[in-house]
């Protein structure tokens, strides 16, 4: 379904894509995981044909994204990270509608899928109302239905798409694309939300500062890192002295600092003898990001 070939992008002196190399051949839920800079954006926007590659290649179901870009472009569909309304007097059922006939639907297709997206991204009370009168959450739902919308998509390239969700909304999403995806067809989504994403994502990429930096499914990604290490310990803003003498390994963002350590019960009592307070918590996904920002 996707494989990346030395794949480069440069910016003038920044490098936002690092020569990856990846293959994944099967369908589903792909997401990218990292910091903001690590290239997840890029990445995307080369995959949609809407950037060029500095070098290297990019084969989405099979198509080179450059060579292929005609054909690429009529069986994907794409929600950027920074969508804007382009038209503040428009309703969500203008967008939608508007959006399926660029994509060449019939006037009676458009209507008829339009009605459903409307319904699906419960936006069937505002419908008629103008987006300017729209909060910025129920605005993002109008944006997430256009993508969705293309039922002739065989893959859905999707930027932070529950970013201004609500609960609810990201319910909704999540049960969408899995829908979408039991029907053969494939969603690449770059994500900041990492415990939704551990939940509904089949394979997932981790990518930093433009180089890939881990892949897996979500859980032997965690125990590619981790081993069978299942908890961490979170202190802030103390002398971590008393363990130093004991094998761990540390991360510290803001004033909280991250333990890990195949001996964490140790630790902890080491910690709790010296009246220093610490939370002991499961090893998650987030954490394959903390270590690789500190690696």
């Amino acid at each position: 379904m996707l494989e990346l070939v030395k794949l480069r992008k440069e910016f003038n002196e920044v490098k936002a894509l690092n020569g990856i190399d990846f293959r994944y051949d099967r369908r589903g839920i792909l997401t990218m995981i990292g910091q903001n800079g690590a290239g997840k954006t890029t990445l995307l926007r080369i995959l949609s044909c809407q950037l060029l590659p500095t070098d290297g290649r990019a084969y989405l179901l099979g198509m080179d994204v450059v060579k292929d870009y005609e054909k690429l472009r009529n069986v994907i569909s794409m929600l950027p990270q920074d969508i804007r309304p382009f038209s503040y007097t428009l309703t969500p059922r203008d967008y939608i509608f508007s959006y399926l006939l660029m994509r060449g639907y019939s006037i009676g297709d458009a209507r008829r899928r339009t009605s459903i997206m409307l319904n699906e991204m419960e936006l069937r009370e505002v419908a008629d109302t103008q987006i300017i009168r729209l909060s910025g959450g129920t605005a993002k739902r109008v944006f997430v239905a256009m993508a969705l919308s293309v039922e002739d998509a065989d893959v859905y390239l999707l930027d932070e798409p529950t970013a201004g969700l609500d609960a609810r909304s990201k319910h909704i999403f999540w049960e969408m694309v899995r829908k979408i995806v039991s029907e053969g067809k494939s969603a690449i989504i770059a994500s900041h939300f990492l415990e939704e994403t551990s939940k509904n994502s089949d394979y997932i990429m981790v990518l930093r500062k433009g180089s890939l930096m881990a892949h897996n499914t979500p859980e032997k990604l965690v125990e590619s890192v981790f081993g069978g290490m299942k908890r961490k310990i979170i202190v802030r803003n103390v002398d971590l002295s008393c363990i130093s003498d004991i094998e761990h390994r540390k991360c510290v963002i803001g004033d909280s600092c991250y333990i890990y350590s195949d001996k964490i019960d140790y630790i902890l009592d080491k910690l709790v003898s010296n009246n220093i307070s610490a939370e002991v918590r499961p090893i998650e996904l987030e954490d394959v990001v903390i270590v690789g920002e500190f690696s």
